[in-house]
């Protein structure tokens, strides 16, 4: 396989929608209708990948009692994928996401743990394709993107 380039590619996420329910609650874990990404990886060291507002959502809905309750997170902005092996680690965004904290995720919620990473590059047609899933509490959510490097 062609080395792929080290420069800021343009492309596209596919979007996906995944569901669960747990405890009386409904999760649902998406990305948003095919949206515009870049990304950037130099050899085996982290990447690093854009994705636009409410790029990727995650949401907890439930009856507290009173009512119907929805909590959410909207993460959006450049994040980098910190490998711990080849295939696996944490997808950590610059900034906290906007919303209410549904995620239960590490304190600052800016890293989601990723797994499965794969990434194939036509040297041909200069297209490189990235897939990964990203675990959420309740909801596992794959990340399937094309990116162009001429």
């Amino acid at each position: 396989m062609a080395a792929v380039p080290s420069t800021l590619m343009p492309g596209t996420i596919s979007d996906a929608v995944r569901h669960s329910y747990a405890d009386h609650h409904n999760y649902a874990c998406e990305l948003e209708t095919q949206t515009p990404s870049a990304f950037m990886r130099n050899g085996a060291g982290p990447a690093i990948m854009t994705f636009v507002p409410s790029g990727i959502v995650y949401t907890d809905s439930y009856d507290n009692g009173s009512g119907p309750v929805q909590v959410g997170d909207d993460y959006s902005g450049a994040a980098v994928l910190n490998f711990s092996n080849a295939t696996s680690g944490l997808l950590t965004f610059d900034l906290p996401p906007k919303g209410n904290t549904a995620s239960g995720l590490d304190p600052d919620h800016q890293s989601i743990p990723f797994s499965k990473y794969a990434q194939s590059y036509n040297s041909a047609t200069k297209v490189l394709t990235v897939r990964f899933q990203l675990a959420f509490p309740h909801c596992t959510l794959p990340v399937n993107a094309i990116f162009h490097a001429g």
